[in-house]
């Protein structure tokens, strides 16, 4: 079957149309008019299939773009992932290693608070604090860490062992 548009007649296989007279059955004859009808509809369907095919490149390249992308993120967050574990590692340790001595120095400074000369009351006569420095023990250690004995702001040892521990005025109780 062949197609053939010419501006006086149109030709499918043997079927001839001059004008709209029909010249073969009438039930296989196309008007000419029908025709172009069709032909401006393919045409157009063509241009709509030629757009799509663009937008699906379009869409496969920005695919690949992303799963390029995607990639690169994998790579850097396991980089990030392996820092961030070995640097977990490190603070564990050091972690361990803080609470160590913490309870060395915790343990010294509770047996020189009970032998201590001047602890037996149960605060500290040798140290006398300033209000700079209570805030940062009462912080730290609790309010009641500190005492007011006749004016003056004095640790309880009992509660700041840590102090008693590295005390330089420290001195051995004869009781």
């Amino acid at each position: 079957m062949w197609l053939s548009i010419d501006t006086q007649e149109v030709k499918v296989s043997n079927i001839e149309v001059k004008g709209l007279e029909p010249t073969a059955e009438p039930e296989t004859v196309i008007a000419r008019d029908e025709l172009l009808v069709i032909h401006r509809e393919l045409d157009e369907l063509r241009r709509d299939l030629n757009e799509l095919s663009s937008d699906v490149a379009n869409v496969v390249g920005e695919l690949s773009n992303l799963g390029f992308r995607i990639k690169s993120f994998e790579g850097a967050w396991r980089s990030v992932h392996g820092k961030v574990r070995k640097l977990e590692s490190v603070v564990s340790k050091e972690t361990r290693e803080g609470k160590k001595a913490s309870l060395v120095i915790r343990l010294i400074g509770q047996w020189k608070s009970q032998v201590c000369k001047h602890a037996r009351t149960g605060v500290c006569d040798a140290w006398r604090l300033g209000s700079d420095v209570v805030k940062e023990i009462k912080e730290l250690f609790g309010a009641e860490s500190i005492k007011d004995v006749d004016g003056e702001l004095r640790i309880v040892p009992t509660k700041v062992p840590h102090l008693c521990a590295l005390c330089p005025l420290f001195k051995l109780s004869k009781e």
